[in-house]
This record gives structure tokens, C-alpha cells and sequence, in this order.
């Protein structure tokens, strides 16, 4: 069972949220001009997903993925390009000169941080959002504690701790500038792996809402190192923001039907001296969408992904300790 796991490629653009996303946080540069190629250089490029920056070999006029490096012996040309798309279009972002394997590499890194931050400013620019079903965090009143917001079963008592809470707008891209650690706060839009956009066995499926809440035990904040593939396909070590839980801690994600405004489904994670706890408090088989059948999954078969889920300057898996829809304080600010 899946609790908390909240989720593009150039052609697909999210619906927005309906106050709008927070404001990126100081730091990210504006997003730059877009390079306009000349009349000599491809009028198309790579059509592969938005996944960041590629090679363009100027003496062959043609573009590979950064993973080619790996494969590559011997001469590299007289010159190589590095493009990144941002926002359906395409930016040039360094020219080497008798390039090396070493300075295509250092490129491709320095290029990818700038393109990660360049897109968290651009898509919340833009108003846009990662998918969520009836989103109603809109609605959420903070000082409301013992108190349901939102649909809840009437045969489910409802502890005096918990309150509801919005779900995080950021997750993180990692990666070393100049020799010091870069954290860079990534807007949720831009994680890959869709599985981390929907409650568990919820995704593509319509006519339903997710409403989360805590019983507001809050978490210990650190910095840590986390393993993270690079753009050679190895895992190395570099330093992420993640929380941990203490034991007691407790949260619930309220599924319900929009049409009839009905639960159909409470799943509950509690935090135990061994780990997280997981189990169904309540399901209502009648009020369940169309095409959502129950939990065909285990919740740890997701839930064990955190912070090492990504790639190096690349958008991370949301949240950490399991828990994928509780904001980092420092990323949200």
C-alpha cells in the first residue's frame, strides 16, 4: 500500500494547482534567454524526453545522450556544443573546444545544475503543477486540530491530534559548484517517476481526492550523504536534505469519491520502534472510482524510496523516511 507518493516530458503539461504553487525560494537564476541556433546548425534535435542536457557533436552535426561519454575512445572532434530543452525549446549552454572526455563531463554537470534550476523558476513561472486529483490544499486551515477537513467515514473516530496538512511543493537536485555542496529546491512537476504523483494504485485513475493528515509529530531535519547515479551510470556520494520520524509518529491519507463526496478508502502509516507500520482503517467498496479496485501492491514496494532515488543534479524522489508528501521547511520557504 502506497500512503503518501507524490510526481514530464517536453509534449506534457499539468494542470495547475488551484492557489497556485509556492514561491521558489531565493537562490535559482532567472530563467535566460533562449538560444536561437543559426541558419548552419539542426533545425531539430534529440526526440527523446525533457531529461536534461545532451551532446551536439559540431563535427558531425549530430546529438547524443551524455551517456555516450562512457563508451567513447580517442579523438572527441574539434568542438562539442551541450543543449538542454527548457519549456519545449532549446538552449545552448557551453562550447568546448578540443574537447576531452573530462571537459565534456565537467560541462554536462555545470549544465545540468543550471537547466534544473532555470526549470523550477520557468514551470512555476508559469503557474504549473505536478497532477493532483481534485486537489483541495487550498482549503487547508492550519489552527484546525481534532477536526476533520474534508470528507471522512462517520463510523471512524477521529483522534484529538491530528490535523491536515499540505502536501510539499518541492523536492530537491543535489550536486557540488566550486567545490561546496548545491542543494536546489526542484518543483514536485518535475519529478520523472510518475508512481510518486498519486496515492497508491490511483494512478490514471479519475474521480477521486486525497486529503492528508499528521498528528503533527514533527520530524528531525539533517543534511547527509545519499548514493546518486551520475551521468556515467556509477552511483556516488553526495550530501541531500532528509528527515526522520520518531517513533509515534502517525499519518492517515483520506481517499474519497468526488462525485459523491464519500470516503471510499483511509490508509493509516504509524511509526513503531521497528519501522512503519501500514494497514487500511476503512474502505467502502460502493464509493470507489471507476477502475480502482483495491491495493494490488505492497506499501513498501514504493515507500522505501527516498532521497537516493535520483540521479546526480537531477530532481530526487520527494520527501525522505519513507514519507513522500511532507515538505522540507528549508525547500518550501
Amino acid at each position: 500500500m502506497q500512503f503518501l507518493i507524490l510526481s514530464m516530458t517536453l509534449a506534457v503539461q499539468p494542470p495547475a494547482v488551484p492557489d497556485g504553487p509556492p514561491t521558489v525560494p531565493d537562490g535559482p537564476p532567472a530563467v535566460a534567454p533562449l538560444y536561437i541556433p543559426p541558419a548552419d546548425e539542426p533545425v531539430s534535435k534529440p526526440n527523446e524526453p525533457d531529461d536534461g542536457p545532451y551532446i551536439h557533436w559540431l563535427d558531425s552535426n549530430t546529438f547524443s545522450l551524455p551517456s555516450k561519454l562512457a563508451s567513447i575512445q580517442g579523438d572527441l572532434g574539434s568542438a562539442v556544443a551541450i543543449y538542454a530543452p527548457i519549456n519545449g525549446e532549446w538552449k545552448r549552454y557551453a562550447t568546448i573546444q578540443t574537447p576531452t572526455v573530462i571537459k565534456v563531463h565537467a560541462a554536462l554537470e555545470k549544465a545540468r545544475a543550471t537547466w534544473t534550476a532555470e526549470k523550477a523558476v520557468s514551470r512555476t513561472a508559469t503557474g504549473k503543477s505536478w497532477p493532483l486529483p481534485s486537489n483541495a490544499d487550498a482549503e487547508i486551515d492550519p489552527t484546525v486540530v481534532g477536526k476533520p477537513q474534508g470528507p471522512w467515514p462517520e463510523i471512524l473516530p477521529f483522534a484529538s491530534d491530528l490535523r491536515r496538512y499540505k502536501r510539499a511543493g518541492y523536492t530537491q537536485a543535489i550536486s557540488v559548484v566550486n567545490g561546496r555542496d548545491s542543494i536546489v529546491p526542484v518543483h514536485r512537476s518535475q519529478v520523472e517517476e510518475k508512481l510518486w504523483g498519486a496515492s497508491g494504485g490511483l494512478l490514471g485513475v479519475d474521480g477521486w481526492r486525497s486529503d492528508l493528515y499528521w498528528n503533527g509529530v514533527k520530524p528531525r531535519e539533517f543534511i547527509a550523504s545519499v548514493g546518486v547515479k551520475n551521468s556515467f551510470g556509477y552511483i556516488q556520494q553526495n550530501r541531500a536534505r532528509q528527515f526522520d520520524f520518531p517513533v509515534g509518529t502517525r499519518f492517515l491519507d483520506v481517499l474519497s469519491n468526488t462525485d459523491s463526496s464519500k470516503p471510499f478508502e483511509v490508509r493509516e502509516r504509524l511509526k513503531e520502534g521497528d519501522g512503519w507500520k501500514n494497514r487500511v482503517l476503512f474502505t467502502n467498496e460502493n464509493e470507489r472510482p471507476r477502475f480502482y479496485s483495491g491495493l494490488s501492491r505492497s506499501c513498501v514496494s514504493c515507500h522505501r524510496d527516498g532521497p537516493s532515488s535520483g540521479a546526480y543534479n537531477g530532481p530526487l524522489a520527494p520527501g525522505s523516511d519513507q514519507t513522500f508528501s511532507f515538505p522540507f521547511s528549508a525547500l518550501e520557504k
